[in-house]
């Protein structure tokens, strides 16, 4: 893969055919939610590590606000490849995360949706500086919206201040992907306007929440493709 490529990950699976239709399709990392109660896209360990264990692609295990070294059990319990930390997990998680695993250690920031300003740009560019100093191996920008008075932390299906992703992934301190209510219809102008390292999907593939449809994953594969 050319370092240009456009890497693609597929989070929220939450099936081993949903994992190997996201490999079919073409995704570079395969994301599964574990044990996050909020979310109806969240599986098991032992789900976590059927679905690790039946693809060859890189899985990827998003946790929230767990201890480092509960983390660090998980991703050794399921093989996966990485860990994206979704919370408000500070850099001294990251730190000793990266003391205690061989895997790669993601963290996603947040945009709200709907919202811009300089005063965004300005601590996200902090943030992500911040987690890189202590070894974060890739970034994910991601929205986090208000859903009947409490704050979601990504899957949401909305996007946020792309002018404002576009100017702190330009100049970001590691490999960021794009996430927020990327679909078919806007995946390719995502790519070609803000030149993430890569962008992260979800709901955009789904028939319902969690249930992954081919056709919109294959649609959605190609879009962020061209």
């Amino acid at each position: 893969m050319s370092p240009e490529t456009t890497r693609v990950k597929l989070c929220g699976t939450t099936s081993v055919e949903d994992g190997r239709m996201a490999e079919d399709a073409g995704a570079d990392y395969i994301g599964i939610l574990v044990d996050i109660d909020f979310s109806r896209r969240t599986v098991d360990a032992d789900e976590a590590r059927a679905i690790c264990s039946a693809v060859f692609a890189p899985t990827v295990i998003l946790t929230y606000e767990r201890p480092a070294a509960w983390t660090a059990e998980m991703v050794a319990y399921t093989g996966a490849a990485a860990i994206q930390l979704l919370g408000r997990e500070s850099p001294d998680v990251v730190r000793e995360l990266k003391a205690l695993t061989d895997a790669e250690v993601w963290k996603t920031l947040y945009l709200p949706g709907g919202e811009s300003g300089e005063h965004l740009e300005r601590g996200l560019a902090e943030q992500m500086g911040l987690y890189a100093a202590v070894g974060a191996d890739k970034l994910l920008v991601d929205s986090v919206s208000l859903i009947d008075g409490k704050p979601k932390f990504g899957g949401t299906g909305h996007t946020h201040d792309w002018a404002v992703a576009r100017r702190v992934i330009a100049a970001a301190p590691a490999p960021t992907f794009l996430s927020g209510g990327i679909g078919a219809h806007n995946a390719a102008e995502a790519r070609a306007t803000i030149r993430p390292f890569g962008l992260d999907l979800c709901s955009g593939v789904e028939s319902s929440q969690g249930r992954r449809d081919p056709v919109k994953t294959a649609n959605l594969m190609a879009a962020a493709r061209s």
